[in-house]
Parts: structure tokens; C-alpha cells; sequence
């Protein structure tokens, strides 16, 4: 009987051991709770009665801070889903599974919840925060080339319906001998064809960025601004528009090709939105709005209504559909901005009163830009 009794301590110590093990080397996050519950029996909060080294680093909860204190004490913002949720499990000792979005870890969950005994339950963690940020990627990826390919669509019709419609013009002109009326036709299936051409070749330059980076170099804005401006000379001179720039723009770091396209698109933009200001000016610069410089370029033209603010950033989106170019300008600096890792928007108090396209650009820019060629 004694050495019954001790074969089993020994297996009872030995399955501690392996349970033990288990707990401590388990790559899921591990706790063991226990519900807390109000007067009226309701679940309202719950305590850490136990985790293992990957809950902690799951979540960044050590044991020696957690273990017997409430949930309520260690993290006051959490949710009433996961009190709820897991008071649920722990009372009814019904097993759960989901996925859920903490607010106050700012992470993903996918959690297993069962109850090993009344008022008690256990949580299986994984940290899925990479899985779920990439899988809303891929969505909003797919809704910009859903909205895309509709753009697409929509703005090529238009050139072909012309080209179609003077097609047949030109048909019916030779018939009757209007050849004067058939050159008018073809002038404006060539203006059409030209417009196509236009727009084929900013979408292929709109496709190249982010596939195309050249690796971040360290970038003298002063002098990428008077190469630009020389570059822009002729227009800026042909409808004599003062341009006045910052001596003292601070240097960054990114890829001097695409920064260069940056300030080229939003010059011509407020050229070709210059209204009929008298004297018409840019002014380039920048500005300290806390950790990084703003750079912008203002202008006294037009203006922007607040509402289109955001539009105005999207694909083909023209606020004066009889303007010039195809309205991808301002997408195309958008999506280098981003991918620089920085930020773009306009600032206008509306028609008439002058607009101020601004960006950010990282200070600690990393060495290479997604997609740079290496």
C-alpha cells in the first residue's frame, strides 16, 4: 500500500513537472483567471491568478506586476467586451473563440477561453495584430483598385466615344465632299487621341511609383527648389507669376527623383489654378508644427472649398473639370508622400482665397524606400 502511495506522489510529481514544462516553454500565451462579479451577480471584473512567459510577452504584462491583482487595476481602460465575454465562459463553463481588438494594448487577439472549474477560466492567446493589420491592407488595396479601375474606365470612354463619334463624321464628310468640315473632325480626333495619350502616360507614371524608388539620398531642398523652378521657368515667366522662396529650407532625406516630382506637380497646380489674380504668387517654404518641418507651397489663386479638401488627393479628381492635365497630379503626390512615410494635405479658406499645399517628410527616414532599387 505504501509503495502504491508513493508511485503515485511520484506520478502526480512527475505529471506537475511536464504540465510545468509545458506552461513555461508553450509558445501561446497562457492565464488562468478568476471572475469577480457585483452584488447582483454580474460579472465585472476579473483576476490574474496565473501567466506564462509568452502571455507576457504577448502583452507585456510581467507576473510579478499582475498575478493577484485585478484587470481593472493593471489595465483601467479595458473594454467591457472582455469582462463580459470572459464572465460569460467562467460562469456557464460554456468554451469560447474569437478575435477581438484590444484598445488598451493597441493589439489583435485571437483568443480560446474555457472554464476548468466554476467562477475560473483560462485564456489561450495569440497575437494576430500583423495578420489583421495586413489583411485591412489588402482590403483598402482592393477597394483603391476598385475605385481605380471604375476611374479608369469612365475618363478612357470619354476620348473614345469622340474618336468614335468623328470617325463617323470623317466617313460621312468624304461621302458628300466636306472636306473642309472632315480636317475640323480630324483635329478633334487628334486633340482626344492626344488627351488619351496624356492620361496612359500619367497612369504608367502613377503605377511606377513605390515599384520604382531609388534608395533615399540626403536631399538640399534649396537647391532641389532652383532646379525645379528653372525647369519651370518658361511657364512661370509666359503668365509672369512671382515665385518667392525660404533661403534657409532644411535638408531631408528621401529620393531626390520623386521629391523633385513632388514640388514640380504642385507648382504647375497652382499655375494652372492661378484664376484671374493680376499678380499672381508662390511662395515655397516651411514651417516647425512640433517633431518635423512642413514644407508648402501657397499660392493667391483660386482656393478650395473646405469641402473638397480630401477629394482633391484622389484619382482624376478635378475640381475644374475644363482645367488642364488629367487630375492625377495631386494622387501622384500623394502616394510618394506616403510612401516616404509622411503626410499631405491642403489648407484654403475656401473660393478666392488662396490655397497651401503642405507635406511632412520623417526626419529618421530609413535607409531604404519601400520598393528602392538596391
Amino acid at each position: 500500500m505504501l509503495i502504491e502511495l508513493i508511485k503515485a506522489q511520484e506520478t502526480l510529481q512527475e505529471s506537475e513537472l511536464k504540465y510545468r514544462q509545458l506552461f513555461q516553454s508553450m509558445q501561446n500565451g497562457f492565464a488562468l483567471h478568476e471572475i469577480i462579479c457585483d452584488e447582483h451577480g454580474s460579472p465585472c471584473d476579473y483576476r490574474f491568478l496565473e501567466i506564462n512567459p509568452a502571455f507576457e510577452r504577448l502583452t507585456g504584462l510581467k507576473a510579478e506586476n499582475v498575478v493577484g491583482r485585478n484587470v481593472t487595476e493593471v489595465l483601467p481602460g479595458t473594454e467591457p467586451f472582455w469582462i463580459e465575454t470572459y464572465g460569460k465562459v467562467a460562469l456557464s463553463g460554456e468554451s469560447a473563440y474569437f478575435e477581438n481588438y484590444s484598445e488598451v494594448m493597441q493589439r489583435y487577439y485571437e483568443v480560446m477561453a474555457y472554464s476548468p472549474q466554476s467562477r475560473l477560466f483560462a485564456t489561450i492567446i495569440t497575437d494576430i495584430t500583423d495578420r489583421k493589420l495586413a489583411e485591412q491592407a489588402l482590403k483598402e488595396k482592393n477597394t483603391e483598385l476598385e475605385r481605380f479601375t471604375y476611374t479608369v474606365s469612365h475618363d478612357l470612354k470619354s476620348p473614345l466615344i469622340t474618336i468614335q463619334s468623328y470617325a463617323g463624321m470623317i466617313l460621312k464628310d468624304m461621302d458628300s465632299g466636306n472636306h473642309e468640315r472632315a480636317r475640323d473632325d480630324v483635329k478633334r480626333i487628334e486633340g482626344a487621341a492626344g488627351k488619351m495619350t496624356a492620361l496612359l502616360n500619367d497612369l504608367l507614371e502613377l503605377s511606377r511609383v513605390g515599384r520604382q524608388m531609388n534608395a533615399p539620398s540626403l536631399i538640399d531642398m534649396n537647391q532641389l527648389v532652383k532646379d525645379v523652378l528653372s525647369q519651370l521657368a518658361g511657364s512661370l515667366a509666359r503668365h509672369e507669376i512671382e515665385v518667392v522662396t525660404d533661403q534657409d529650407l532644411p535638408d531631408i532625406k528621401g529620393d531626390h527623383k520623386r521629391i523633385s516630382e513632388v514640388l514640380q506637380n504642385l507648382i504647375e497646380n497652382a499655375i494652372k489654378y492661378r484664376g484671374d489674380q493680376a499678380a499672381f504668387r508662390i511662395e515655397i517654404g516651411t514651417r516647425n508644427d512640433g517633431k518635423e518641418p512642413v514644407f508648402f507651397v501657397s499660392d493667391n489663386g483660386k482656393g478650395i472649398d473646405p469641402r473638397f479638401h480630401e477629394n482633391i488627393f484622389g484619382l482624376f479628381n478635378k475640381l475644374d473639370a475644363g482645367s488642364e492635365g488629367t487630375g492625377v497630379g495631386l494622387a501622384l503626390v500623394k502616394r510618394i508622400i506616403e510612401l516616404h512615410g509622411g503626410r499631405v494635405w491642403v489648407e484654403s479658406e475656401g473660393a478666392g482665397l488662396g490655397s497651401r499645399f503642405c507635406f511632412t517628410l520623417p526626419k529618421d527616414l530609413h535607409e531604404s524606400v519601400p520598393g528602392a532599387a538596391q
